[in-house]
């Protein structure tokens, strides 16, 4: 098989009319002319996609308000301390995903089964908290709970009548009949010691 010598000055010929064709003002006006409307629209489809993924995709932050919920307190016990019905959460993540936190359901459970009589620390962390992936917890305030809580105990106690207001004019006191005679109290442990009647 034999090779064809090279045409040297016949690329040349070729090279030096690339640039004319290239730079040629009115073939790329033709070709600017040619679907005009389609390409305007291209264009500004373009940018309007790559607008709302950039600003979709920027960060902020969202300030969250959200519900501590008890569960699994042991029938012995109650909880007699004052009680966290919220925590504040700061979170940051791209604006598309915060959009789609859905506030009612969120909640952050603590699991208060197996604890003792007594104050009892629970850590609230940023697994405590179910959120999209892509959100990051910035601040949980408070970042820990102190909860007290107490045998619950029975009691029966007999009930008495304290009359501490005056009677009319020509009135008096005559029999006193009481139903129920005794009521069951229920409570922590050490506050019903100390009750001895209703």
């Amino acid at each position: 098989m034999r090779l064809k010598k090279l045409d040297w000055s016949a690329l040349a010929r070729l090279w030096a009319q690339v640039p004319r064709r290239v730079w040629d003002p009115r073939r790329w006006l033709a070709v600017a002319r040619r679907n005009a409307m389609l390409k305007l629209l291209s264009v500004v489809a373009a940018f309007s996609l790559w607008l709302f993924v950039n600003a979709g995709a920027r960060e902020a932050e969202l300030g969250l308000r959200v519900p501590l919920e008890l569960r699994g307190i042991p029938p012995h016990l109650m909880l007699i301390s004052p009680r966290v019905d919220f925590v504040d959460v700061l979170v940051a993540g791209p604006r598309t995903i915060l959009g789609r936190i859905d506030r009612e359901r969120l909640v952050i459970p603590l699991d208060l089964a197996g604890v003792r009589p007594g104050p009892s620390v629970f850590r609230i962390g940023p697994d405590s908290i179910d959120l999209p992936r892509g959100v990051q917890i910035r601040r949980i305030n408070p970042s820990q709970v102190t909860l007290e809580l107490a045998r619950v105990d029975r009691k029966t106690v007999p009930v008495r009548l304290q009359h501490e207001e005056q009677l009319a004019d020509g009135l008096v006191l005559g029999a006193v009949k009481l139903a129920p005679r005794s009521v069951e109290v229920v409570g922590p442990a050490a506050d019903l010691a100390s009750i001895q009647y209703v």
